[in-house]
């Protein structure tokens, strides 16, 4: 694969390796997709989590307890070992 950098991009990859933070262009490179990767993990949590939210505002209003305190907790970890 062939990827063509602005000048920016290179000289910020460049100080990034001469700094001693990186071995090689090619870990700043793959750093930087994990970092994005991370990201869009982020952004679906985030909407899973909204979209759960919305489902309490239509359904039915009960008072809140501990119960569902344990629910919402096993459903969040549930869905984060999904994501792993």
């Amino acid at each position: 694969m062939k990827i063509e950098l602005t000048p920016r991009h290179q000289r910020y990859i460049e100080d990034k390796v001469k700094s001693g933070a990186y071995g090689s262009p090619d870990e700043v490179v793959r750093e930087g997709l994990r970092l994005l990767e991370a990201a869009d993990q982020r952004t679906r949590g985030l909407a899973w989590l909204q979209a759960e939210v919305e489902k309490g505002f239509t359904g039915p209003t009960t008072p809140w307890t501990a119960k569902d305190t344990d629910r919402v907790r096993q459903l969040v970890a549930r869905r984060a070992r999904r994501s792993r």
